[in-house]
């Protein structure tokens, strides 16, 4: 499978999704529990010296005929924190959504104080209760389209990685401000990122955000149940041993130096929170979020065309401003 990772390399010589809430809610005795199909099918994480990066790979039954690089850039010192892509299906999956931060920058990045600080999503409406704390966002528009942000902190101890995508073709056939998110679990069933599709913010017929996707997870807890921290021995026998092994295991459960590639095996079944103005309509009934899914590929389909090739997308590298 080509994932955001490998395709991610060809970009450097130059992100509950396409949500389906039809796998979300069937069956809607459930309530709260989706089905075996989930709308997530693949979570990568890499930490390498230089990235983190994060690649969620999406069901096959939903599709979004795009290719999209977006770097994550400063646009008064011109740093590159590190880019977003979307990456269109190939082999049979569905696409990819990823991020990637410059770690080396992470220190640096709550410290800039234009960037803006917020619980909630694009449209207004809370993040999903996975989030504990409010997160520095940078957003960008890489086409007149589409919106990207990128999420990071709320500090180096309690650290996310997120990013949003809204889409122009969600403005319509969605309710405004309803939030869907799927809470995905590991094998062990511990919660290790939100998916989430979120509606668009109409206020008076006027469009104030695109609907689109977001997805986040805490480094911090992915690093201490898929880190190295495993291949330290166990038992020290001295005191120097116990102080040395405890320096090891500091060093490599650091956001800021810990290494290592995980493919994380997904539970099959997913919590699914609801939320905004009619939320209870679809608590009630879930079959109802049915018709959203359909809609979000209809409306892709007729953005971006499956027959045509992928559409792309190459956001630009800002200069820094004198």
């Amino acid at each position: 499978m080509q994932t955001g990772f490998n395709r991610r390399l060809l970009y450097r010589g130059g992100a509950a999704i396409t949500i389906a809430l039809g796998t979300f809610l069937i069956p809607s005795a459930c309530g709260t529990t989706g089905s075996p199909n989930s709308v997530v099918t693949g979570f990568n994480v890499a930490m390498t010296d230089q990235d983190i990066k994060l690649d969620i790979v999406f069901s096959n039954q939903y599709q979004l005929n795009m290719d999209a690089m977006i770097p994550i850039v400063n646009n008064f010192t011109g740093v590159r924190y590190g880019e977003v892509d979307l990456v269109t299906n190939a082999n049979g999956q569905g696409f990819t959504l990823s991020l990637a931060i410059d770690r080396t920058q992470l220190p640096q990045f709550g410290q800039l104080v234009q960037f803006e600080k917020t619980q909630k999503l694009p449209n207004g409406q809370p993040m999903s209760s996975y989030i504990d704390a409010p997160l520095y966002r940078l957003t960008f528009h890489p086409s007149p389209d589409i919106e990207v942000s990128a999420y990071v902190g709320p500090t180096l101890q309690d650290c996310y990685l997120g990013v949003s995508v809204g889409f122009s073709f969600m403005d319509q056939n969605f309710p405004s401000q309803l939030v869907l998110t799927q809470l995905i679990s590991d094998s062990q069933n511990r919660l290790v990122a939100a998916a989430t599709l979120f509606g668009p913010n109409i206020q008076a017929g006027v469009v104030k955000a695109h609907g689109g996707l977001f997805i986040a997870s805490n480094i911090n807890k992915l690093i201490e149940y898929y880190g190295p921290q495993g291949n330290v021995p166990a038992t020290p026998t001295t005191p120097a041993t116990s102080a040395k092994i405890a320096a090891i295991n500091a060093e490599a459960s650091s956001i800021e130096t810990a290494t290592f590639t995980q493919n994380i095996t997904l539970q099959p079944t997913s919590k699914l929170e609801i939320q905004g103005p009619n939320a209870s309509f679809y608590q009630k009934d879930p079959q109802q979020l049915l018709p959203l899914m359909s809609q979000f590929n209809k409306n892709s389909e007729k953005a971006y065309p499956k027959a045509a090739p992928p559409v792309q997308i190459r956001g630009e590298e800002p200069v820094p401003q004198n």
